[in-house]
């Protein structure tokens, strides 16, 4: 019993597939090289399928391994890695209290206190009336300032 629970493992393990796997062509089949295609891109199934002779190919109606071309695809292509959003350059083009009060929005909440309070001082209403890049204050400073991390204590 022992045995026999020790090969079904064993078979079962060796079942499971890790994402460097290459996908092998066991069948020999034209379909199932379509599908190895399909994994690497569209225009690479297109290509096997030309170069195989394949007629009235439909990626819709295919199945691989019993699934659907997408699902299967979208199993065993490569995910790409995450890249991080491309940060922006600001150009100051002129010295007015203003232009720097972009600038400042833009860097940080502390920076941004500290020329508003140099250049504006307690002037009502200037975060409404302070315009950079033709947006509100508010909506520049969300769009471009960078968040600051979290960090937890717990």
């Amino acid at each position: 019993m022992k045995k026999l629970f020790l090969a079904s493992m064993l078979m079962v393990s060796a079942g499971i597939t890790h994402a460097d796997t290459q996908l092998v062509n066991a069948d020999g089949s034209e379909l199932s090289a379509i599908c190895i295609a399909a994994v690497t891109s569209r225009e690479a199934m297109y290509d096997t399928a030309a170069e195989l002779g394949v007629r009235d190919f439909a990626p819709a109606e295919m199945r691989c391994n019993g699934q659907t071309l997408s699902r299967f695809v979208s199993l065993h292509r490569a995910k790409p890695a995450v890249v991080a959003p491309a940060g922006f350059v600001f150009s100051n083009t002129d010295d007015t209290p203003v232009t720097e009060l972009c600038m400042a929005v833009v860097r940080s909440e502390q920076e941004y206190l500290a020329v508003k309070e140099r250049h504006f001082g307690n002037e009502a209403g200037i975060e409404d009336q302070v315009r950079c890049n033709d947006m509100p204050l508010a909506s520049f400073a969300r769009k471009y300032r960078t968040p600051v991390p979290a960090v937890s204590l717990r």
